[in-house]
């Protein structure tokens, strides 16, 4: 029975291990890439202020 308990703790302690790897894997994954979708971006919209509004100019041409 010992040996079990032995056996069963080391496949659960295993699982967690590999669970926890698999996160982390995902985690670096998810993060490459975000960073490589925010490198494709253009540079941020500026902003107008116009008669003490302030507008983002999203087709950066200057004008509202």
């Amino acid at each position: 029975m010992k040996k079990f308990l032995k056996a069963l703790k080391l496949i659960f302690l295993s699982l967690i291990v590999l669970l926890l790897l698999a996160y982390g894997v995902i985690y670096l994954k998810m993060k490459m890439d975000s960073r490589a979708n925010f490198a494709l971006l253009g540079p941020e919209a500026t902003v107008l202020n116009m008669g003490g509004q302030s507008i983002r100019d999203l087709n950066k041409n200057g004008q509202v």
